[in-house]
């Protein structure tokens, strides 16, 4: 349902308008020199009646019956009010109605006639013929042929009207209809995707934390003051994951500051020979990405790149400019990976699924070359 009240108004002065030009539209196209009583409820019945088939249909009856596919009940509906609509039309009341507006008419035209000197002979032709359909209807009584005939293509004149109010109706309610289902499934398709990447940052979230625990349970023999440290360290780094994963996006800029940070918790139990750098782009203040979405590729950086020989190595570069950003981490494999591989495989797929939920289709690239010595992986944002 809509419910923004500008769109809700501009409706509402839409639908004033076309009752107005339905209501007007007769008196446009007919001689109203001469507007009398009867010419107005001529005209305006029938107008009204097709107004009534027509926002019936709109506002209920489609949405009631056509809608959820009761279509016996829907058509029974228009035919019972298009049978009330042709019982007003058929009852006395309104034939007296276009009785009279049909003289006044006739008088019209034989006055207009009359006073045209060029015309006599259709004025006395036309005057003729009325005469004789007169003589007929005091001959034949209540309910003559030749009247019964004009109703009868009256009737299905107006028929035919209704039927065309009622498709015009049902074509712009089922636009409506259609175009507020579309904006429903996109709204709820991204719920989902807001979901499940809220989802898929969570479960970043332990993994993190049993990281860096690990890092800190080594420390704890080694010196006990550096560990109390770490720990402070880490409760800082905990609370920006507890806020990034409550947000779509954050800056780039502390997102990096973040990366920094735990790589400095995770070289705390390795060697400081240990061949590591760090090498962030210039980025603007403006940058922003979606949360924790590069610690994924550090965290495997560590798992698969620490195995204690001289030629370990980790890597980890950045590129940014105007039109995007590239994050770069190349490190050393060594072949003791079972009990790692496996979860380096989901924080991988888990990544896969959040760059297809924050950057679709052409946003992003990412490339993994998984050699025999050595494990690289390139990650490019789009803006």
């Amino acid at each position: 349902m809509n419910t923004d009240p500008i769109n809700n108004n501009k409706s509402i002065l839409i639908h004033i308008i076309v009752s107005i030009v339905v209501l007007g539209l007769p008196f446009l196209i007919s001689n109203t020199e001469n507007l009398t009583f009867s010419m107005v409820n001529f005209f305006m019945i029938p107008s009204l009646l097709i107004l009534i088939l027509f926002y019936s249909n709109y506002y209920l009856i489609i949405r009631k019956y056509l809608f959820p596919k009761k279509y016996a009940a829907f058509i029974l509906s228009n035919v019972g009010l298009l049978l009330g609509c042709m019982f007003i039309l058929n009852s006395n009341v309104y034939r007296d109605i276009r009785r009279e507006h049909m003289q006044q008419e006739h008088i019209r035209i034989l006055k207009e006639l009359a006073d045209d000197e060029s015309k006599k002979a259709e004025y006395t032709y036309l005057k003729q013929r009325l005469s004789e359909r007169k003589k007929e209807r005091q001959h034949l009584g209540n309910g003559p042929r030749k009247y019964r005939h004009s109703n009868m293509k009256y009737m299905t004149g107006f028929i035919l009207i209704s039927v065309i109010s009622i498709l015009t109706s049902i074509g712009i309610r089922s636009s409506q209809h259609a175009f507020n289902e579309s904006n429903k499934r996109k709204r709820l398709e991204n719920e989902y995707l807001k979901s499940q990447n809220a989802f898929l940052s969570y479960q970043i979230q332990p993994h993190f934390f049993f990281n860096t625990l690990n890092s800190i349970h080594a420390l704890i023999d080694i010196s006990k003051d550096q560990a109390k440290q770490t720990l402070i360290d880490l409760s800082r780094l905990m609370r920006y994951v507890l806020n990034a994963t409550e947000q779509d996006e954050v800056s780039l800029k502390k997102e990096m500051d973040f990366l920094k940070n735990y790589c400095d918790l995770m070289r705390l139990r390795i060697s400081d020979e240990f061949d590591f750098k760090f090498e962030p782009a210039f980025i603007k203040p403006d940058q922003v990405i979606a949360p924790l979405l590069l610690i994924v590729l550090v965290e495997n950086a560590f798992k698969h790149g620490v195995s204690g020989l001289d030629t370990d190595y980790i890597h980890i570069s950045s590129y940014s400019d105007s039109k995007s950003f590239t994050f770069t981490v190349k490190n050393s494999k060594y072949d003791n990976e079972v009990q790692t591989s496996n979860d380096s495989s989901i924080g991988i797929e888990n990544l896969r699924t959040r760059l297809q939920l924050m950057y679709p289709d052409n946003k992003h690239n990412l490339v993994i070359v998984d050699g025999k010595s050595d494990y690289s992986a390139t990650l490019t944002l789009n803006s």
